[in-house]
């Protein structure tokens, strides 16, 4: 995936778009594919089905934070990341997200999905890859009524008090995609053992 992990590839704005990244990860696969997503990824696993890349007969789509709408509120934080990373060294600009509303409303309900925000500060390359931050929020997951065509099984995962990944959104992924299941697992800041294994079981389950 470009601008994460050990990719080396940057790109363009234009280069951002949930379609694109999809058309990216899907390269080279047809299927009949388990298209499994977490945060972003669960976004990109959606338009993968979405768009008819492969023959996705399952999707399992975990902590989704996107919507039908660019830029929700839940994303805000780190496109603020993005534009920090983007305007200063990435000390500064951490220094800077943490005098921000953005960081302090979500350090106040989990303090784990805080430091996994400052964890943006850190990353190799971060200032260079803060375009990934600034542009990836602004994209929709899915437009109103486009997940009515879906009938492959889906397993929604979610978690509670995770600001940047709210159990209302979801549950609005649910209540779109008429063949898929809602699951909740415990949150991230009650213990990160517990959280990973009732993750583990959703997807045996969703798998199953």
């Amino acid at each position: 995936m470009r601008a994460h992990g050990k990719s080396t590839l940057i790109g363009a704005p234009a280069d951002f778009t949930l379609d694109n990244l999809a058309a990216e990860a899907i390269t080279g696969r047809s299927g009949p594919l388990t298209v499994i997503g977490i945060s972003m990824g669960s976004a990109i696993a959606l338009r993968i089905a979405l768009n008819g890349l492969a023959n996705v007969e399952r999707l399992i789509l975990i902590r989704p934070a996107f919507t039908t709408e660019p830029v929700p509120a839940n994303l805000v934080g780190l496109l603020v990341a993005g534009q920090l990373l983007h305007d200063h060294p990435a000390a500064r600009a951490e220094e800077l997200f943490r005098r921000t509303r953005a960081f302090r409303d979500v350090d106040a309900v989990s303090p784990a999905g805080a430091e996994n925000l400052l964890v943006q500060f850190r990353k190799p390359q971060a200032r260079e890859r803060a375009i990934r931050l600034i542009e990836i929020p602004r994209n929709r997951a899915y437009s109103t009524g486009e997940t009515t065509q879906l009938a492959m099984p889906t397993t929604i995962i979610a978690t509670p008090r995770d600001p940047v990944h709210p159990v209302r959104i979801a549950e609005q992924w649910h209540a779109a995609i008429p063949s898929s299941i809602l699951t909740l697992a415990p949150a991230r800041d009650d213990g990160l053992a517990a959280q990973t294994d009732a993750i583990r079981a959703a997807i045996a389950a969703g798998l199953g």
